[in-house]
């Protein structure tokens, strides 16, 4: 069991690449926004490499420089690629003022370390709201049997941060040592989520390729 705990962060670290792999498989890098949406999920897989590589090391500065980075450029991406997708002129705008407040908050930890935990807490919470009310509208407007690859990334974002807000919330405490596992854990249940969207977009788009070679011959 101990093994498995060890190994997790490791396997949590390179199920980014299931998602990775899948969309360029499917040729998705062809596609805007999903170009971005890969490129985002390739910059987290190199920050955790790197992090992995600060540790070895022992520079704890590099690390904190790492991490930094990531908790500024995962939020205001998110945002943006939520305000993107939706038809919903206040979401929109929304998503860009938080966006603004994200970076100021970000600058505000730069200064006093310990908010970093009530950062986490509001940007966590700030895209489980945003990624699910644009899961509803895409499921309101959404006609068809299957869901497009917008609803399967959105949901995974969605999961993400409403499952692990508290977790990162509580990040200098024993309690987020303790239940780390579960921040890993979920992490690679989102990628998995990810890959799948990419994977059953990738066949319906073979499916309606097949369908139209069959009308035109």
């Amino acid at each position: 069991m101990d093994d498995a705990m060890n190994y997790l962060p490791i396997i949590s670290t390179f199920s980014a690449m299931i998602p990775i792999l899948a969309g360029v498989w499917g040729k998705f890098y062809r596609q805007w926004p999903y170009r971005l949406f890969l490129i985002f999920l390739l910059l987290g897989f190199l920050i955790d490499l790197g992090g992995w590589y600060m540790y070895v090391s022992q520079n704890s500065g590099g690390n904190w420089v790492l991490r930094y980075t990531y908790t500024l450029t995962e939020p205001l991406f998110y945002l943006w690629f939520l305000g993107y997708f939706t038809h919903s002129l206040i979401m929109s705008k929304m998503t860009k003022i938080f966006m603004g407040i994200s970076f100021l908050y970000w600058l505000v930890v730069l200064a006093h370390h310990p908010a970093f935990s009530g950062y986490y807490i509001f940007y966590g919470v700030s895209l489980a709201f945003f990624s699910g009310f644009l899961v509803l509208e895409i499921v309101e407007r959404n006609k068809e049997e299957r869901f497009p690859l917008t609803f399967w990334l959105t949901f995974g974002i969605f999961f993400y941060n409403l499952s692990t807000f508290f977790i990162k919330g509580l990040l200098n405490s024993q309690i987020a040592v303790q239940l780390w596992f579960l921040q890993n854990l979920v992490n690679i249940v989102t990628n998995v989520i990810f890959a799948m969207g990419f994977w059953l977009s990738w066949k319906r788009i073979l499916q309606e390729e097949s369908v139209d070679k069959v009308i035109i011959s």
